[in-house]
């Protein structure tokens, strides 16, 4: 890219000299006999210029000599015929116009063609019975009986499909942007959201709670002896414990709440707009829920058990999301200390961190 845009300017720097040349030589042309000399010398330069301002340009575009016929034309006009420039080269212009627009095109280019002619529309052929519109502006240049012209098409066809790409390829960009944000926050596994977003999220759920006077609770959670059913029965059978206790989760929770895994075998149940109670309400029914009916039936089935830390932010209350996981964890610790399969609530006792049982 720093390449092409240091081409870029080094084109924009030529372009610039010679048009100050042309100055100079027509400003220091003698008249008489050594003004055929300057002049030969000014249309050499003058083609010099036209070329490299073409180059430049984001238009289709083309030289034309006095019959009309293409003396240059960049990439661009050759996309618009879809044929590469060199083929262009010496054929009429003529003849890439549709018929019905001949006429126009007579008009505007002309044998006597002295005027510029700006501004219309033509119909351009691309391929054998089809054609674009296209908008075209022919200036004559040179002195004297010089009769090239400098003519600029913009395919309006060719623009419009270029827009129908960069906006397919702005949507495609965009559901990328979707897709690895999902991947960044969903666990891949569970389908719950990652650990990464889990403080986030309730930070941003407390400073709500602490602004409109609603409190927040968060459940934290851990299956008992994971490691034991997953050493005993294989990763596989762990990953089928994991994806059901999550989907018994989703549905002992509101669609406004989120389920975290917050490590192999650990999740956090964010809870906006709950109390104590209410937390401890749908604590109770994740813990029902699971002590129903064995985890893993469609494999084995094996009688699995969960223990539920649960903490709160009271309403107006200010507490870093960390704080109320730590409270929720040392809350987790004691059912862990009583014989696990059970819960308990944090009850501002200190916050001195605990290992798991």
């Amino acid at each position: 890219e720093e390449q092409g845009h240091e081409g870029l300017e080094g084109r924009l720097d030529e372009a610039e000299a010679i048009v100050e040349a042309i100055r100079k030589a027509e400003a220091e042309a003698p008249a008489g006999g050594g003004g055929a000399r300057s002049a030969a010398m000014l249309g050499a330069e003058a083609d010099r210029a036209v070329r490299a301002v073409m180059e430049l340009m984001r238009e289709g575009a083309a030289m034309l000599d006095a019959e009309g016929r293409v003396l240059h034309g960049p990439g661009r006009l050759g996309a618009l015929r879809r044929r590469a420039p060199r083929d262009l080269m010496g054929q009429s212009f003529a003849s890439f116009v549709h018929s019905r627009d001949a006429e126009k095109w007579q008009s505007a280019f002309g044998s006597q063609g002295r005027q510029a002619a700006l501004g219309f529309m033509l119909e351009v052929l691309v391929s054998a019975g089809q054609s674009v519109p296209v908008h075209i502006a022919i200036c004559p240049l040179g002195k004297g009986g010089d009769r090239i012209a400098f003519l600029v098409a913009s395919e309006l066809a060719w623009q419009e499909e270029r827009m129908k790409q960069l906006e397919r390829v702005t949507r495609e960009l965009a559901q990328q942007k979707e897709d690895l944000e999902e991947v960044a926050t969903t666990d891949s596994t569970t389908g719950a959201y990652t650990s990464g977003a889990a403080l986030e999220v309730l930070q941003t759920e407390i400073a709500y709670g602490r602004r409109y006077g609603t409190p927040v609770s968060v459940l934290l959670m851990d299956i008992d002896h994971f490691k034991f059913l997953n050493d005993s029965y294989g990763h596989a059978f762990g990953d089928t414990i994991l994806k059901e206790f999550c989907d018994r989760c989703r549905a002992a929770i509101r669609a406004t709440d989120y389920l975290v895994r917050y490590g192999g075998d650990e999740f956090v149940v964010i809870l906006p707009q709950s109390g104590r109670s209410g937390a401890q309400a749908v604590g109770e029914r994740i813990l029902d829920s699971v002590r129903a009916a064995p985890l893993g039936q469609d494999t084995r089935g094996v009688p699995v058990t969960i223990s539920v830390g649960v903490a709160t932010a009271q309403a107006g209350e200010e507490v870093p999301a960390g704080v109320l996981l730590k409270r929720a964890d040392q809350a987790l610790y004691e059912v862990k200390q009583r014989g696990r399969d059970g819960l308990a609530h944090w009850d501002g006792k200190s916050l001195t961190d605990h290992g798991r049982g």
